[in-house]
């Protein structure tokens, strides 16, 4: 009973002496190095959810601590050093995968009971808008502004400012006919790592256009670094897209929903059926891998 008053004990100072310290020191660190912007370039587009993410994140750092504090982690070049980083690295894996099916199980059940629509879009009443940056006629568009920041320059630039507009259109699939409202509406037209192919992209070091600089300037947007970069999507009649939203009878999407651009109902239903199964492997994954870390550092 002693012993395991000292050892929460001990868990209670290294969780205020050294882990709350560290915490504070690497969320200043990662604002510097807009870390946060480049997570969401992988997991925006993956429908990750910021609760759930904050979740996996408390409980991977909970159970970090408790390692530490309780047993002894392997340094570098000691007995087990390897495996031992391995099942911890496993444990925050299956963490990520559990966060990432509870983020998608909304929409999941949304497709399981069919409310969606997916079809090809129409001008509502014949009206069209044009895109900000390129100008193009379209129903709806959606804008990304990504730029390097901070001291870390590798790789593409993160996003910096998401917008999107349009006008009301039409989603005519084989039994409805609904209405989108892109003022109420989420564009999800972006890809894992910002890795899609926009309709329009502008560089800053390749010289932008006068509506490129006309829609910063309107967006209250600092001088730009060189890495800035402008891409735009554009929904454009007979494009193929799949809504998620409330709907009222077989006229309208009454409140806020998501739009998916270029993707048929079908891929959509395999995209976030593969999210949701990564659940179930994913707390395996993190049961299996924290055990086999307890066991190597020697808490228990």
């Amino acid at each position: 009973m002693l012993a395991d008053a000292v050892t929460v004990v001990v868990a209670a100072v290294f969780l205020l002496t050294v882990l709350l310290p560290a915490l504070a020191v690497g969320y200043l660190f990662a604002r510097y190095a807009n870390l946060f912007a480049r997570v969401g370039t992988l997991t925006r587009p993956l429908g990750f959810d910021r609760w759930a993410g904050f979740g996996a994140m408390l409980v991977f750092f909970t159970g970090f601590a408790w390692l530490a504090a309780v047993g002894e982690i392997p340094d570098e070049g000691e007995r087990f050093w390897l495996p031992a980083n391995l099942a911890v690295l496993g444990f925050g894996v299956g963490l990520f995968c559990v966060a990432l099916a509870l983020s998608n199980l909304r929409r999941y059940r949304r497709l399981r009971d069919g409310e969606f629509v997916a079809g090809v879009a129409e001008a509502g009443g014949g009206e069209t808008v044009s895109a900000p940056l390129s100008g193009e006629s379209c129903l709806a568009w959606a804008i990304r502004v990504s730029e390097h920041s901070g001291f870390f320059r590798r790789g593409g630039p993160p996003a910096i400012r998401h917008d999107s507009g349009g006008t009301t259109f039409v989603v005519q699939s084989d039994t409805e006919r609904i209405r989108v409202n892109p003022s109420a509406a989420t564009f999800d037209v972006w890809s894992v790592g910002g890795r899609s192919s926009p309709d329009f992209v502008a560089r800053e070091r390749d010289g932008v256009s006068e509506r490129v600089t006309e829609y910063a300037n309107d967006a209250g947007l600092d001088d730009p670094d060189r890495s800035r970069g402008y891409s735009e999507v554009r929904i454009e009649p007979g494009d193929t897209v799949t809504v998620f939203g409330s709907t009222d009878g077989r006229m309208a999407v009454g409140g806020p929903g998501t739009v998916l651009a270029d993707r048929s109902g079908e891929t959509v239903r395999r995209q976030i059926r593969r999210r949701v199964r990564a659940g179930p492997a994913g707390v395996a994954l993190a049961l299996v891998s924290f055990g086999v870390a307890a066991l190597l550092s020697g808490a228990i």
